[in-house]
């Protein structure tokens, strides 16, 4: 059952020389290729985890690779133009206790901070 398989195990074999199983990353164009053949596998009733002996790798990265295969989902957004922040009519007071006091004028809130200094 040659239908490409000897040479996507032979790619495989020369990723993985003097690496740890953890630390190899495979190309996408040999992860497209494996998802095909496994998918041409899975069709004439072929096991993931007898392919994945057959290339050299693990059979729960054939069958990640088999789940992950679409692709990324680009949406049309649309940018607004930014809205001004609206001005502030009063100021406001917030003192070091986390007291908020709004709607009074400059000299009430002036008065109110020094009593409460």
């Amino acid at each position: 059952m040659n239908d490409g398989a000897h040479g996507i195990r032979r790619d495989i074999a020369r990723l993985k020389q003097n690496r740890r199983p953890t630390a190899v990353r495979y190309p996408v164009a040999i992860r497209r290729k494996v998802i095909a053949l496994a998918r041409r596998r899975r069709i004439r009733g072929a096991g993931i985890a007898a392919l994945a002996r057959e290339l050299g790798l693990a059979d729960w990265t054939v069958a990640l690779w088999l789940r992950k295969t679409s692709a990324p989902v680009l949406r049309a957004v649309e940018i607004a133009p930014a809205t001004p922040a609206p001005a502030v009519a009063t100021p406001v007071l917030i003192t070091p206790q986390g007291v908020r006091i709004e709607g009074a004028t400059v000299e009430a809130l002036a008065t109110l901070l020094r009593a409460l200094q």
